[in-house]
Parts: structure tokens; C-alpha cells; sequence
């Protein structure tokens, strides 16, 4: 991933000639979601939101759009292979941190973002779909540069 460079870029995971893995990533598209409420529901003064320092993606972010890996191959280490050079890529890009959705009710997902060094920040959006509104998180990792 070129510094610079915008658009997604796709890395494919193969086995014996077969794709069992495929990963999106490229900068982060959402600088402008809103930080969450303080603990006690305020919104922060003047009408404005508390901003947790750090919470915002800047535009010198990465984020990874899509992860996934056969599901007939969970726990074979396809997942983790795709993320370290999703974060090996960004890191050489110079993006200071590495973003991501992913479903509140997607515990599994949930459990290998974190096992990858990503964190809750906070932020939250919720999804429509099909008169259903789902809750997404935002992970983030903090980057060192090369």
C-alpha cells in the first residue's frame, strides 16, 4: 500500500491453487463519524460532542474494509496471515493507526480483531437493513512506523 495511493487494495490468501482468504484495506473512509456520548448521556458543551483525544480517525488512517477467511478453515491461521500483512502494509504506508467495523453481535470477529491488537475506541453507528437496525463498532490499532 503506497503512501498516498487511494483506493482499496485486495490481498488474496491461496492454498494448493485455491483462495481461502481475501482481505480489503485502504485509507480510512469515515473521518467524520460522530464521537460517542459522554458516560452520562450529555453531548458536551455548546451543543457539541465530548471528542475523547485520539477518537476521530484522521485522514492519515488505514482501515481494513473486509477480512475473511474460508469458513471451513477458521483457526488454520489464513485470518491472522491476511492481518499481519494488512498491518505490515499500513505500517509501511505511514499511517499512524489502523481502522475497522465490525458487528456488535459478531463476537467471533469480535475476539480475533482483538487478539490482533485492535481495541474498541468507542465509536458506534448503527445499520439498517431489512427494517432491522444493527449496531456496528469501530477497532482501532495504533501503528509504530518502519
Amino acid at each position: 500500500m503506497e503512501e498516498g495511493r487511494t483506493g482499496p487494495h485486495h490481498l488474496v490468501a491461496e492454498q494448493a491453487g485455491e483462495i481461502v482468504g481475501w482481505a480489503c484495506l485502504g485509507p480510512y473512509r469515515h473521518p467524520d463519524t460522530p464521537a460517542p456520548a459522554t458516560a452520562d448521556g450529555a453531548s458536551g458543551p455548546a451543543g457539541g460532542q465530548v471528542v475523547p483525544r485520539g477518537l476521530h480517525g484522521g485522514p492519515g488512517d488505514g482501515e481494513v474494509y473486509a477480512l475473511y477467511a474460508d469458513p471451513q478453515r477458521l483457526g488454520t491461521g489464513i485470518g491472522r496471515a491476511l492481518m499481519d500483512e494488512v498491518v505490515a502494509l499500513t505500517s509501511a504506508a505511514g499511517h499512524p493507526a489502523l481502522r475497522l467495523w465490525v458487528l456488535a453481535s459478531n463476537a467471533l470477529g469480535r475476539r480475533f480483531y482483538e487478539k490482533a491488537g485492535f481495541a474498541q475506541d468507542g465509536a458506534e453507528e448503527p445499520w439498517h437493513i431489512g427494517g432491522a437496525t444493527l449496531t456496528e463498532l469501530r477497532y482501532t490499532r495504533r501503528l509504530s512506523r518502519p
